[in-house]
């Protein structure tokens, strides 16, 4: 009768540990996939996009806080901010427009990447872009600030069916005095003379300074039921007097109310007003 043997074991010897941390070790790196000082990744932009907080302030974006933006108040602070971002849309990076990119990117690769703008129309750039660069950097000057996702109503009023298109409008939220207020991060850093009028708005009780909130009262209910409700918008100037925008979400930035791109939003637009 032949004696049994016992079967070798894989992790018998010290190099077969250190065959096994060695993979373990290169399945880590896969895994994360990205510098999270820099914001760069080795493998390429889909990882990248996804592996850390979107509007987090790395040590880049505070260096640019802590030399290029200045201020003592929250005021002065906000202002400068607009102010720097008007200096970014007239001299900054720009990548060549693409529907692609939008909400994908990181603040910091939006700042060092350039933003997302069609070149040969100057105006047409990316809303979201400037959206989140403002909250980052209100944040990295110690302001509250909040990322602000809408839905034109005047657009939902006149789109009664899904047409697989969106219009909407990033916006940002500024904690200043003691109350939120509105602010367009796009449309003030491509016209700065509204800027100056941010002074006036913090200073009123209801503000009237374009963009602000602003609470509806109509009727509703079927038949003899009847009883009045309420809706908030967003007002924004426009080419006919201003325009409603309907508040999708509000959080940190884009990602942190589940948005990673533009066909993300169409879909999450089309299941929630149609």
């Amino acid at each position: 009768m032949k004696k049994k043997t016992k079967g070798k074991s894989f992790y018998k010897s010290n190099k077969d540990y250190c065959i096994l941390f060695a993979l373990l070790l290169i399945s880590l790196i896969i895994i994360i996939g990205f510098d999270v000082i820099g914001g760069e990744n080795i493998f390429g932009e889909a990882i990248r996009t996804y592996s850390s907080q979107q509007s987090a302030i790395t040590p880049r974006i505070q260096n640019i806080s802590d030399k290029e933006i200045g201020g003592t108040s929250q005021l002065d602070k906000l202002i400068n901010i607009l102010y720097w971002l008007h200096g970014y849309y007239e001299k900054g990076p720009t990548i060549a427009y693409s529907e692609y990119w939008i909400m994908r990117r990181t603040t910091d690769q939006i700042i060092f990447d350039g933003i997302n703008r069609d070149k040969t129309v100057k105006e047409k750039d990316e809303c979201s872009d400037y959206a989140l660069m403002f909250v980052t950097l209100a944040r990295s000057k110690g302001l509250q600030a909040r990322y602000v996702q809408t839905v034109s109503q005047d657009w939902l009023d006149k789109t009664p069916v899904w047409n697989g298109t969106v219009r909407g409008h990033a916006f940002a939220e500024v904690y200043i005095n003691g109350r939120w207020y509105v602010v367009n991060p796009q449309g003030q850093a491509h016209n700065p003379s509204s800027i100056a009028l941010l002074t006036r708005k913090f200073t009123e009780t209801t503000p009237t300074v374009y963009p602000y909130r602003k609470t509806f009262t109509f009727e509703c209910g079927i038949g003899f039921i009847k009883r009045n409700c309420t809706v908030e918008y967003i007002l924004e100037t426009s080419a006919t007097g201003y325009e409603r925008y309907t508040i999708f979400g509000v959080g940190k930035d884009a990602w942190d109310i589940g948005l990673h791109s533009l066909s993300e939003f169409k879909q999450k637009v089309k299941e929630k007003y149609f």
